[in-house]
């Protein structure tokens, strides 16, 4: 029993010492720290454009006594960054966003052995004026104008971006402002209210080039001109030429007269009113611009347009329509030409299939410089002349002269050339009177010669002498001097007939008219007369007339001109033939001036009568009341 208890005793002694080991070391024993962490708070959330001052507030949970506060960057448009340890506050500067795009950075803070990156972020930098250019063609584009403060003045346009400076285009434009303002005789701001703009706009520019660049710009100006604002920009490049809405006309091509140097073409439009641009090119001439002919043709009409000349009119009389022969005179023999006619439209550009023909002349041959001559219908005081050069080629000039003058000559091609030139300048100065210094003689004789392309050229002479032997001739003439180049041809000589006089007349009477009577009866039509008189007359002719012809002259030009003559002049002029009565299309002033009414008729032989006169002046008496228009 005794060494029972003992095992027990002992067992019990373990137990609670045991027991009581253990309860100590949980008494003694430290719990570790809980780990530190840092909150932030940005302000502001998101940084303005312009820029400014960030703050960066930390919230640190668990603080360790030993452990820093510490913050770096890697942007470079966040600097000056500083730690606020008291105040748990991290503070940097931020520059302004140039871009027109938000922009994000990063700054990193540390503490303990933790790295908290912060994120910021910064708006686009905003402009004055959102610019757009759409709707962009070769030549015009649409430009629109947003404004961020829609009450502010600014001023807008279109440049090529080749040469412009948005640093100095306000200085340039307040010049021009200023140059235009005393132009026009007004004061800067008064100018510079006619070309700025204040809220959203929309503008077309001037006239743009094809396939260029451009800027649109705007900036804000103040009534002094000075900018008020940065300049905005938006570039933009115009298109190529492109080809116009097709129409259904087609251009038929023919080479006619061709020679080793030169040709006529023909240019057949199958619609007679279509506008077609024409030219004819040598094969390099060609090979340039047949790929690129929409931008050819279109700049062709483009040059021509001025401040008083716009593009449809350049379009209209520098294009051709209908039927139409082209000369060329200057070829080279044995060579290949190309002849290319299209058309176009009023904003020139191509609206049908490009025509071409291909044309190869033949190798050099002579030029005949020769003419052959007809003469037909030979009265007393006219005849019907046909000359036709032997060569197409041929620039001449030709006429009748007197036997008289071709036996003074006697063939003499130096006496000849100096008549020539004697006449044809006293026919200027005739034509032309005081006004006849503008007019060169050789742009004077050019003016009066034929050319072969255009084939046999007739003339009927009406107031050739009675019972005169006449002489044919021609030759050419050199275009740039107006002289003759060529020996002289002469027909075969022809004599007027014997004058026969008949008895056929058209006794001539005054029918005198008030302008105003005219312009009451139709204002749109005749306003212009209101204020004149109007004269005319009414013709009675006899039962020998078979023709009869009649105009009113003021006495005084006719005085000098004897009644043959003027006969003679009437009846080839045709003026105001087998009329009953007719009216001057001009109105005359209510004066003094003495006027005549001259007849003539001939019968069916052709035999003139006597000339009939009817002298008067124009007073408010011998007017008849005109009640209708005739």
């Amino acid at each position: 029993m005794k060494r029972f208890w003992t095992h027990r005793c002992f067992a019990a002694l373990f137990a609670v010492l045991l027991l009581t080991t253990t309860g100590c070391k949980e008494d003694n024993a430290e719990e570790p720290a809980p780990p530190s962490n840092v909150t932030t708070t940005l302000q502001p959330e998101v940084v303005p454009a312009e820029g400014g001052t960030i703050t960066i507030t930390c919230a640190i949970e668990n603080p360790v006594t030993s452990a820093r506060l510490e913050a770096r960057t890697d942007e470079e448009w966040i600097t000056n960054l500083t730690v606020l340890e008291q105040e748990a506050k991290v503070t940097a500067v931020a520059a302004a966003n140039e871009l027109l795009e938000e922009r994000t950075g990063t700054v990193t803070l540390a503490y303990d052995g933790k790295e908290y990156p912060v994120e910021i972020t910064q708006s686009a930098r905003v402009l004055p004026y959102a610019l757009t250019a759409t709707e962009i063609t070769h030549s015009d584009a649409l430009i629109s104008v947003v404004p961020v403060d829609k009450e502010a003045t600014y001023y807008s346009a279109v440049a090529p971006a080749e040469g412009f400076d948005a640093a100095t285009i306000a200085a340039q434009n307040l010049a021009a402002f200023t140059a235009a303002a005393e132009e026009a005789g007004q004061s800067l701001a008064e100018y510079l209210a006619t070309v700025t703009r204040s809220g959203d706009a929309e503008y077309h520019p001037a006239r743009l080039t094809p396939e260029t660049s451009y800027v649109a710009y705007a900036y804000g100006i103040d009534q002094s001109g000075t900018a008020t604002s940065e300049v905005v920009v938006c570039t933009f490049d115009s298109q190529a030429v492109a080809e116009g809405e097709m129409t259904g006309c087609t251009i038929a091509i023919e080479a006619q007269s061709l020679t080793s140097t030169s040709v006529a073409v023909l240019f057949k439009p199958s619609d007679p009113s279509a506008y077609y641009y024409y030219e004819m090119f040598d094969a390099a001439g060609y090979e340039e611009v047949r790929d690129n002919l929409p931008a050819h043709i279109y700049n062709y009409y483009i040059e021509q347009v001025t401040d008083y000349w716009s593009l449809e009119m350049a379009v209209k009389y520098s294009s051709a329509y209908g039927e139409k022969t082209v000369q060329s005179k200057e070829l080279t023999p044995e060579t290949t030409y190309y002849a290319l006619a299209v058309g176009v439209n009023l904003e020139g550009l191509i609206n049908t299939e490009v025509a071409v023909l291909e044309i190869t002349t033949p190798e050099e041959t002579p030029i005949d410089y020769g003419f052959t001559f007809s003469t037909d219908a030979v009265t007393a005081t006219g005849a019907t002349v046909t000359v036709t050069p032997n060569d197409v080629r041929a620039f001449y000039y030709w006429d009748v002269m007197t036997d008289a003058e071709y036996t003074e000559l006697n063939g003499d091609e130096e006496k000849i050339a100096a008549y020539f030139l004697e006449k044809m300048d006293a026919k200027r100065i005739e034509q032309y009177g005081d006004y006849a210094m503008f007019f060169p003689l050789p742009s004077y004789i050019v003016s009066q010669c034929s050319e072969g392309f255009d084939g046999p050229d007739s003339y009927t002479f009406g107031t050739l002498s009675p019972a005169t032997t006449y002489h044919p001739y021609a030759f050419w003439v050199d275009q740039e001097t107006g002289e003759p180049s060529s020996e002289t041809s002469f027909g075969e000589a022809f004599t007027t007939k014997e004058l026969t006089f008949s008895n056929a007349a058209a006794e001539p009477t005054l029918w005198l008219t008030d302008g105003d009577d005219w312009a009451d009866l139709s204002p749109m039509g005749y306003m212009f007369l209101r204020g004149l008189a109007v004269p005319g007359a009414r013709l009675e002719p006899n039962a020998d007339a078979a023709h009869w012809y009649s105009n009113i002259y003021k006495a005084a030009d006719i005085a000098s001109t004897d009644d043959l003559l003027l006969g003679s002049s009437l009846i080839n002029s045709s003026y105001n033939m087998d009329k009953s009565s007719y009216n001057l299309s001009y109105g005359v002033a209510w004066d003094d001036t003495e006027y005549v009414i001259v007849s003539i008729a001939v019968d069916a032989e052709g035999n003139r009568g006597e000339l009939r006169k009817v002298p008067f002046k124009v007073d408010k008496s011998l007017v008849e009341e005109l009640t209708e228009l005739p």
